[in-house]
């Protein structure tokens, strides 16, 4: 899919956990470990919070370890409940990538067909749901471009810097 440009979105769902560890069967864990972003998907309430304590940590661990880094999870809010997204990530230790209103309507529409709910292609979930597809585009281009170029190991950075204001104050000779 990358090669061909394409993006490729795949709900894994819901994470097994099995003496601390990803379910073997009942995760796709091949398809996590590959993936640029990992979203996991919650709630702004305290019972989705709760859970994904649990399952955070186990999925920074195995994507540390198999994957692609720790740094590929993030998390996808759907906003029910009293918590917002900056709280949800300073609360869980992990960013909220994109963030998408509950629509309990158009939500059920999506997932089961039927007839459209009134105001359909004017949902605030639709409207959201293309601003949180451009932010989820963005960070996991971002994260390539960070495993493509990798920052410098903090003494070459800091050996680089020094060459480099050496430089430009005339304290290196060539020749």
């Amino acid at each position: 899919a990358q090669q061909a440009g394409h993006d490729v979105y795949i709900d894994a769902g819901r994470i097994a956990l099995e003496a601390g560890h990803l379910h073997p069967t009942l995760t796709p864990a091949p398809l996590l470990y590959r993936a640029d972003l990992v979203l996991l998907v919650v709630r702004g309430t305290e019972q989705s919070l709760a859970l994904a304590r649990h399952v955070i940590p186990v999925l920074r661990t195995a994507l540390h370890e198999q994957g692609s880094g720790a740094d590929a999870l993030g998390m996808l809010l759907i906003e029910d409940g009293p918590y917002r997204a900056h709280q949800v990530g300073e609360a869980l230790g992990t960013p909220v990538i994109a963030a998408l209103p509950h629509d309990r309507d158009v939500a059920h529409y999506l997932t089961a067909g039927g007839h459209p709910p009134r105001g359909y292609g004017r949902s605030p979930l639709l409207r959201h749901a293309r601003t949180a597809t451009e932010q989820i585009e963005a960070s996991a281009s971002r994260r390539q471009l960070q495993q493509q170029y990798p920052a410098a190991a903090p003494q070459l950075a800091g050996i680089l810097q020094r060459l480099t204001q050496q430089h430009s104050a005339g304290g290196v000779t060539h020749g």
